[in-house]
């Protein structure tokens, strides 16, 4: 599925907060240019 930010007007604040939560793990690099991500398979099992 692949929505237009501009579309969910929740977007921004969300992203943020993801960002703010991986800087405290220590997944966003020094420069905050980085962020370290992993991927979960879903659905079909």
């Amino acid at each position: 599925m692949s929505v237009h930010p501009g579309r969910l007007p929740d977007w921004l604040p969300r992203f943020v907060v993801m960002i703010e939560y991986a800087a405290s793990q220590g997944w966003v690099d020094g420069h905050n240019r980085r962020v370290r991500a992993h991927r979960e398979r879903a659905g079909r099992d």
